[in-house]
Parts: structure tokens; sequence; C-alpha cells
């Protein structure tokens, strides 16, 4: 993570962490109110639309140790994948950051993201 001045969600990213965090089966009221709360602390690098959250106005990055249970795919227009993203938590319970795992700068738009629950490893 590179650190940056802190600074609120833009747009684009409000919305697309909005739309995966409504996701029907992840409690969407509890993570969708961290929306206000936090700031975009970190980036991964200046080629990649990968961010850092932490607790706004304390200007330190949240710890990412655990990954919402969802898998969340990137496809092309033509519905080819091209990569995921991965939504980081600390603890579980706080926003922790955003993480694009794709050949691009941008953020993709929502009609090109495939969002599924991740299956349970404990269940056979």
């Amino acid at each position: 993570m590179i650190p940056i001045e802190p600074r609120p969600l833009n747009n684009a990213e409000r919305v697309l962490l909005e739309h995966i965090l409504r996701f029907d089966g992840i409690a969407p009221e509890e993570w969708c109110a961290q929306l206000d709360q936090v700031e975009v602390v970190g980036v991964q690098d200046e080629r990649s639309a990968s961010i850092w959250l932490g607790v706004a106005g304390t200007g330190r990055a949240s710890e990412p140790n655990s990954a919402l249970a969802l898998n969340i795919g990137v496809v092309d227009a033509e519905g080819r994948e091209i990569g995921a993203l991965i939504v980081w938590a600390e603890d579980g319970v706080r926003l922790a950051g955003l993480d694009c795992l794709y050949d691009t700068d941008a953020l993709p738009p929502l009609e090109h993201l495939r969002i599924s629950l991740s299956p349970d490893p404990r269940e056979p």
C-alpha cells in the first residue's frame, strides 16, 4: 500500500462499493452504513484502482485480514471474465479496502460485475 493524504470515497468508488455491499446475504445495512465513516488512506499503485480504507478522521489504514464472503468477477462487454474484485475487512467488521485484480486503472461498470456468495469451506 502507498499511503496518500486521506480523502473521502469518490462517487465511482462509493457507488461500486454500495452496489457490492447491497448483495443479498451479507447484511447490507451494516456494511453500507460504514461508507460515510471511511476514507481512502492508500492506493496499490498508480496503475491500479485498488484502494485501502481507514476510519474517517484517524488517518490510519484499517488492517485487512479477511475478505467478504463474495465472489466478485469482472467481465468484459462480451461476458468473458477479465478479473475479480475483493472487498477486504478488518476483523470481519470494518471495511478495509477494495482490491481490483485486473489489468486496468479504472473501476468496472456495475453491469460488468458478476457477484455470488462464496461457498462455505466448512461444508462438504
